[in-house]
């Protein structure tokens, strides 16, 4: 789980009971680190998480990392200036998916990174959507048929709460970078945004998803 405080941790199942943290924010001093959970390999072996960094000039970066879950070892998947957030692995473990303004500045798309669940082998992302819209937060299927994200409209800066946003699904084997000719189907449009399908939504049978929506009153 992630925290306040940063750091990532781990909570014992199903009694409950104090966590342990993983991470060590404080190995990257005198850069200020922030870790958010994004997702689990499908084996297990590794954790799929947004790093943010502030460095000493104030400047604030965001990269795809993947942390060893028993050391808290961090190996960075992105490392440059352009934005990055809402990891996610596909059911294979073998491509990370996110959102980054590397190739529309100013705009997130959603991308793919063929990678293994250390790290190692990456590829370089790949596009995969390319409107005017802004989209956040890949989620595929986990029987590998549908990759769902979240859509804001042209001009959002970020993810926002409290805004109109669309959840809209393409197919799934889009996740394996390769971009087919196909437009994504809208499933419902509602008021939301920050929170509505941050982590993985679906159902472990792949026939529904979980969100959140922020109904507004009249």
């Amino acid at each position: 789980m992630s925290a306040r405080d940063g750091e990532l941790y781990r909570v014992p199942l199903p009694a409950g009971g104090p966590g342990s943290r993983i991470t060590d924010t404080a190995a990257a001093l005198p850069v200020v680190r922030k870790y958010y959970l994004h997702g689990i390999a499908p084996d297990g072996s590794a954790l799929a998480a947004i790093v943010g960094e502030r460095t000493e000039a104030g400047v604030w970066t965001t990269d795809v990392a993947v942390v060893d879950p028993r050391t808290g070892a961090t190996t960075f998947v992105t490392r440059d200036e352009h934005p990055d957030d809402g990891c996610a692995w596909t059911p294979d473990g073998g491509t990370l998916l996110f959102n980054t303004e590397r190739f529309t500045p100013g705009t997130a798309q959603i991308a793919a990174l063929r990678t293994g669940p250390d790290g190692a082998g990456s590829t370089g992302p790949v596009p995969i959507s390319g409107d005017e819209r802004v989209n956040w937060f890949p989620h595929v299927s986990p029987d590998g048929a549908h990759l769902l994200y979240l859509s804001y409209e042209p001009g959002v800066q970020g993810h926002p709460a409290d805004h109109r946003v669309e959840l809209r699904l393409l197919p799934g084997v889009l996740a394996s970078g390769a971009r087919i000719a196909v437009l994504p189907e809208t499933l419902v449009a509602l008021d939301g945004g920050q929170g509505t399908v941050n982590v993985p939504p679906w159902a472990p049978d792949s026939s529904w998803f979980a969100y959140c929506d922020y109904p507004v009153a009249d």
